[in-house]
């Protein structure tokens, strides 16, 4: 017979247990546009897919505003980028609104006096009702 603090134990441990990253829940999607910063002298060569680029200068207001709102409010639409760790911060947090998460960041270059550190990312839907 189960007792009611066997269930209020089990009540408290299941969000732990049955929690995943989100890079487990994110559905394996290609990106659909590369996000690319010019503050930095980048190469591409490793990112260099035919995939639309949308530039930024460390202000995403524009990107956000022309492109990425209306797209996010869509299932699917995973986004890959080379940005300056501020506009990581910021896509980030819109990407939140829109169900999705940052699934992959990885820093390519340290900050320095003069410029943010310099990310590698990509941001794809984890909510079940943005996975396409």
């Amino acid at each position: 017979m189960i007792h009611r603090r066997d269930m209020l134990k089990l009540g408290a441990a299941a969000p732990l247990l049955f929690s995943l990253p989100a890079r487990a829940m994110a559905a394996p999607s290609m990106p659909e546009a590369l996000v690319v910063d010019r503050r930095f002298d980048v190469s591409l060569a490793g990112l260099l897919r035919d995939l639309p680029r949308l530039a930024t200068d460390g202000d995403v207001t524009h990107l956000w505003v022309d492109t990425l709102d209306a797209a996010w409010r869509k299932p699917g639409f995973a986004l890959e980028g080379v940005t300056g760790d501020d506009v990581l911060f910021i896509l980030e947090h819109f990407a939140w609104d829109r169900g999705r998460r940052v699934i992959h960041r990885q820093e390519v270059a340290p900050r320095s006096a003069s410029r943010p550190a310099l990310i590698h990312w990509a941001i794809a839907p984890v909510h079940p009702t943005m996975v396409s």
